[in-house]
C-alpha cells in the first residue's frame, strides 16, 4: 500500500492528475505558508492510499503535475521505500534513511531547481523518517 500527503497548491496550474487509483484519507487546510518565499499561506493537504502496484504511474504523474518554483515536492512511502517527487525529479530512498545518510537514487532526468543541489534534494529534505511530510522548499 502507497501512503502520502499531497499539497493541493503545489499543483501546476492547468495540471491534473488523472488515470491514478488515489483514496483520500484526510483532508485538512493549515497555515504553514511562507508567504515571504513565494507560498501560499493556507495549504489544502491530502492525505491519501493507493494500491502498491501504481507506485511508478503515481511518482511519473506528480512529476509532471508539480510547480516548480519555490521548490514544491510531494512524499509517498511504500513498505520497501520513500519516494521524494519534485517537478521533473523522482527521488527514491530505503525505508527510516535520514540526515547524513545515503544519497537518494534518482528515477528521473535531472532539472535544475534553485532549492536543491544537482546531485539531489535540499539538506533538510532527507531528514525523513518513516512518517515523513512534505513541505515547500524555500528558495
Amino acid at each position: 500500500m502507497i501512503v502520502g500527503t499531497l499539497i493541493a497548491e503545489s499543483i501546476r496550474a492547468g495540471a491534473e492528475l488523472a488515470g491514478i487509483r488515489l483514496v483520500a484519507t484526510k483532508i485538512s487546510r493549515a497555515a504553514v505558508g511562507d508567504v515571504s518565499a513565494g507560498q501560499p499561506e493556507l495549504w489544502t493537504l491530502i492525505e491519501f492510499e493507493a494500491p502498491e502496484d501504481d507506485t511508478e504511474v503515481l511518482a511519473e504523474a506528480l512529476a509532471t503535475a508539480l510547480e516548480q518554483r519555490h521548490g514544491w515536492y510531494a512524499d509517498f512511502r511504500t513498505p520497501q521505500e520513500t519516494f521524494v517527487v519534485y517537478s521533473g525529479r523522482v527521488f527514491r530512498y530505503p525505508p527510516g534513511i535520514a540526515g547524513d545518510g545515503p544519497r537518494p537514487r534518482l528515477m528521473a532526468a535531472p532539472m535544475a531547481f534553485p532549492s536543491m543541489s544537482s546531485t539531489g534534494p535540499c539538506r533538510h529534505h532527507r531528514r525523513w523518517s518513516d512518517g515523513g511530510m512534505m513541505a515547500g522548499c524555500a528558495s
